[in-house]
């Protein structure tokens, strides 16, 4: 469960297509469209963003760049299927945490 401004975000494990953990991330601005959230160069970029018909929610700390390509560390990526959003993108600094994420998500746990 994700806790937003808003409200949380729960997601099903047969939601989820795809998982994986990123040590450094990097995405183009472009790739992400219209946001809307907040953020605090170099501590935090976070909000739904919606390009070419598709939403991801982006939960990011220590972000690198806001206008080009976007970088930061710990990133686990969640691909999702029939749901409001098609990306999650959220800051795990725990190693072992999102590796249990991700065998969770392919039923390995």
């Amino acid at each position: 469960m994700l806790w937003t401004l808003r409200k949380s975000v729960v997601i099903s494990r047969d939601a989820i297509s795809k998982a994986d953990w990123h040590e450094q991330f990097s995405v183009p601005r472009s790739h992400l469209g219209w946001r809307f959230g907040t953020a605090l160069p170099g501590m935090l970029f976070a909000g739904t963003f919606v390009a070419r018909g598709a939403r991801t929610f982006l939960y990011m700390l220590h972000p690198i760049g806001l206008f080009g390509d976007i970088e930061a560390p710990h990133i686990l990526e969640l691909t999702l299927t029939d749901c409001f959003y098609g990306r999650i993108l959220i800051t795990v600094d725990d190693v072992d945490m999102a590796e249990q994420i991700v065998r969770w998500t392919r039923g390995r746990d």
